[in-house]
């Protein structure tokens, strides 16, 4: 046999057989992630939107509750509803309080998600617990709670924030025209019914609350 087409037969089995080798050493294959580890990224991330949810629903009953309590409440509104007076038999017209009326309430529901462009993702200080925290009180003064907490640092959170709550409010208006209209209904148990109960956004609350 030839020199020449010799070398070449021998080179040419040599990279048949040792693709990998280069120099004398093997390539490294590059590491795919595993079907596991996706799996629980998903997993803590989804959690991760569940929790937010949960913390969202506490807070946008209590940003219901703090509207309702800043309005007016010697304000009247004219309700549409009619009845009849047993006495005279004359159609009267029924005047209630207009910081829980419909009307009042339907307009909380269109402008309050807005309030959590104010908030911010947390941990307390003290347990590590993940939280949310508005940064500035309705009035406008810093929150006294904000010491309490270390911010976690979100550039989209203030919009994922915002999207649950209309989420929330979409979801669940009958729910709030319906508990909200009645002043017995406390925090405890606004948040219960509304953010465990009919929403299913979080755990049972009733022993943290």
């Amino acid at each position: 046999m030839k020199p020449l087409p010799f070398l070449i037969l021998i080179m040419f089995l040599c990279l048949c057989l040792s693709p990998q080798i280069i120099d004398g050493k093997k390539k490294k294959k590059s590491k795919k992630p595993s079907k596991s580890s996706e799996a629980d990224e998903y997993k803590e991330y989804y959690e991760n939107m569940k929790l937010l949810k949960c913390l969202v629903c506490q807070n946008l009953v209590t940003e219901f509750e703090t509207a309702i309590s800043r309005t007016d409440p010697k304000k009247k509104i004219d309700t549409p509803v009619s009845y009849r007076d047993k006495k005279d038999g004359i159609v009267k017209r029924k005047i209630i309080p207009y910081a829980r009326s419909q009307t009042h309430l339907i307009e909380l529901t269109e402008d309050i998600c807005k309030n959590f462009e104010d908030y911010a993702q947390a941990k307390t200080k003290k347990e590590g617990t993940p939280t949310i925290i508005r940064i500035t009180t309705p009035n406008g003064n810093m929150n006294p709670l904000f010491g309490s907490v270390d911010i976690v640092p979100d550039e989209n959170l203030n919009t994922r924030l915002k999207f649950h709550c209309d989420t929330i409010v979409e979801e669940m208006d009958e729910q709030f025209l319906s508990l909200l209209a009645d002043e017995s209904n406390d925090n405890p148990t606004l948040t219960q019914k509304i953010c465990v109960e009919e929403g299913s956004y979080c755990k049972n609350l009733k022993d943290e609350l």
